[in-house]
């Protein structure tokens, strides 16, 4: 690793805790309510006092989003080769995909719980759809 690496490196690290250090003051000095916005220093407090629930929620939360996003490659490779190589399925299919990214995922997140439900298969969906496009 070279000095220009690490300076590279430096300037993103250094934007990070700028925007922490001013997040941090603005919500002391102006006295936020913790419900409204909690500061740094209260994240890191819960997340230290409540890190056996984080740390037993860490895994399932992972492994959904590797099965969406191993779910979209199988799937989204072979159909993105397809509508690059077809001209009638680029013609046909093109502008609907396109068109079908002009909708949030936010906005389509609670009709797909409705339609399949709390537990995993839901949360597979939309990992899926957002890794898919």
């Amino acid at each position: 690793m070279t000095f220009r690496d690490v300076r590279s490196a430096a300037y993103p690290l250094l934007g990070i805790a700028v925007i922490v250090v001013a997040w941090q003051l603005y919500t002391h000095i102006f006295h936020v309510n913790r419900i409204v916005l909690p500061s740094p220093l209260d994240i890191l407090r819960a997340s230290i006092a409540h890190w056996e629930v984080l740390f037993r929620e860490t895994w399932p939360t992972f492994l959904e989003s590797v099965l969406g996003f191993g779910l979209a490659v199988l799937f989204g490779i072979p159909f993105a080769v397809c509508v690059a190589r077809s001209r009638l399925l680029n013609l046909t299919l093109y502008p609907i995909l396109i068109a079908t990214q002009s909708i949030p995922k936010v906005a389509v997140a609670p009709i797909i719980l409705v339609w399949f439900g709390l537990g995993m298969q839901s949360k597979l969906v939309i990992a899926f759809l957002v890794a898919f496009f």
